[in-house]
Order: C-alpha cells, then sequence, then structure tokens
C-alpha cells in the first residue's frame, strides 16, 4: 500500500505525519487543514499503520501504540501535536482558553477541563461567531493579539453535534461511545490573522443552577487569568494584567448551551466603564 506524508505547522513547530491507509490520509489533511503546509525539510516523525482489526500509532520518539478504534487514536494525536507545540512555543503566552470572533474583537472562554468550553463554543460557532481557538488561546505579549489555533473541535456529546451537524460533511468513521468525534474546522468561519480579546468569560457548566453573569475587576480578571495559564514568566503576568486592563471580565454560570450564548450575548454589551465586583 502506498504511503501518504502529510506536513504540519503548529505554530512554528512542524510534523511529518506518514500514513499507509487512503480514508486516514483524507482524515488527517481535513482535521488539520489549517495547520497543512509543505516543506522542503521533514518535521518531527509521526506514523500510522493500519494492520488488520489494529491501528498503530508512532509518536516522535516514542514505542508504537494499538488502538482499536480509529477515534480514540485520532483524539490522542490530536492532544500529543497540540501539547507538542504549545511546550516549544516561546514568546507567546499560553492561555487555557477558547476564542470566538465576532466582528473582528474575541470573547475568551477560560476554564478548566470539563468546563464546558467546546460546547458553549459549538453553539457560538452555529450562531455566527468565528473561530479562534478551542482550548488554547496564544496571546502576542508584544501586541496583545491572540494567534489564531484552530485545531478540530472535540464533541464528546453526540446529541449536541448533531443538533449542529451540517449536511455537507460525513464523519470518516462511525460515532464511538468512549471517544469524542474530531469535527473540522473548515465546517466554521475561522480566523487567520491575530486579534485582539474584547471580553473575557471565566465558564462554568452547571445543569442546576439558573443562569448567572457577575462582572469582575480588572484585578479579580488577571487573578484568575494566571490560575488558567501555562509557565508564568514575570513577562506573562504583565501582559496578563494588560488584558484584563483592556477586555472586561465576568463569571458566567448556565445550565445549558443556549444559556450560555445568552450570556455572552449580555457580556459582550456590558461597557467598559460599568460596575465592577471582585
Amino acid at each position: 500500500m502506498a504511503l501518504s506524508s502529510i506536513e504540519l505547522d503548529l505554530l512554528g513547530t512542524r510534523y511529518t505525519i506518514t500514513v499507509s491507509d487512503p480514508t486516514w490520509a483524507r482524515a488527517l489533511t481535513e482535521l488539520w487543514d489549517d495547520f497543512v503546509t509543505t516543506a522542503a525539510s521533514p518535521g518531527l516523525p509521526v506514523e500510522i499503520d493500519v494492520e488488520g482489526d489494529k491501528t498503530w500509532l508512532r509518536l516522535p520518539g516514542e514505542p508504537r501504540l494499538p488502538f482499536d478504534e480509529p477515534w480514540t487514536l485520532a483524539e490522542v494525536l490530536r492532544y500529543h501535536l497540540a501539547e507538542g507545540a504549545l511546550r516549544n512555543t516561546s514568546g507567546l503566552v499560553l492561555v487555557h482558553g477558547a476564542a470566538v470572533v465576532r466582528d473582528g474583537t474575541a470573547v475568551l472562554l477560560v476554564g478548566p477541563s470539563g468546563a464546558g468550553k467546546t460546547s458553549l463554543t459549538l453553539a457560538l460557532l452555529a450562531a455566527g461567531w468565528s473561530l479562534g481557538s478551542d482550548d488554547a488561546a496564544p496571546l502576542d505579549p508584544a501586541t496583545g493579539l491572540i494567534h489564531p489555533f484552530p485545531k478540530s473541535l472535540g464533541i464528546r456529546d453526540p446529541a449536541l453535534w448533531h443538533a449542529f451537524a451540517p449536511d455537507d460533511w460525513t464523519p470518516p468513521w462511525p460515532e464511538h461511545e468512549k471517544s469524542p468525534v474530531l469535527v473540522p474546522p473548515r465546517l466554521f468561519a475561522r480566523m487567520t490573522r491575530p486579534f485582539p480579546a474584547g471580553w473575557i468569560a471565566f465558564v462554568e457548566f452547571d445543569g442546576d443552577d439558573p443562569p448567572r453573569l457577575e462582572r469582575l475587576s480588572s484585578a479579580r480578571t488577571a487573578t484568575r487569568l494566571a490560575e488558567h495559564t501555562r509557565d508564568l514568566s514575570p513577562g506573562a503576568v504583565a501582559a496578563l494584567a494588560e488584558l484584563a486592563r483592556s477586555a472586561p471580565g465576568a463569571e458566567l454560570r448556565y445550565p445549558s448551551s443556549g444559556a450560555g450564548l445568552r450570556l455572552v450575548e449580555a457580556l459582550t454589551h456590558i461597557g467598559r466603564n460599568e460596575p465592577e465586583t471582585g
């Protein structure tokens, strides 16, 4: 079987993925579309081989790992490629949050894993917002702008995905209950150039409580941002403080994606001089 090679560039870290299966070649090209590049020299080597009922993955410097179904492998690959790129990134402040953009200005959706960022991001994208990033927002301290990092979204709730799924895309493999469906970013409008953050939302999904939006002071916003930023340096702290001064921050708690969408819309109408708390 002929081998295919896919070259990726993630924030300056390059990977060369070699695959032995045409379905994998098409799927990875689509899932990583915004990062596909051409290069004269190879990047860090990644191999995917289909052998009978197993698919094998070899990451850079690691032994081969077997997988019984493709979505789990695709998710593991997504995590390791992104984490490798983020570890290698220098000069950017990495906030753990999604970024959605409307009219050129972003809302950062900040929170830990499980806070509901991806579900809320999907609802906002379906409402016409553009994708800047799904869970890592790289902030350039020199300019105050966020660099786009629109990798594929991992949707764990099939019902949520089916509510927004476009008719012109068919997943390459059947859904699997133990692994998320990875959704290619090309299905949504997305950013290709750095953009400013206009608002910062610390989000939390809570199905039992009513929706709540609480405005935060710039000092509290900077402190909360630091809690969700990796590799804090004095320069990173200064960049977060400047970001918090320029963008209103708020805590958003919501019982559903629809309620979260309405809270984000309300946040974007808060004036910079309205009362703060915290």
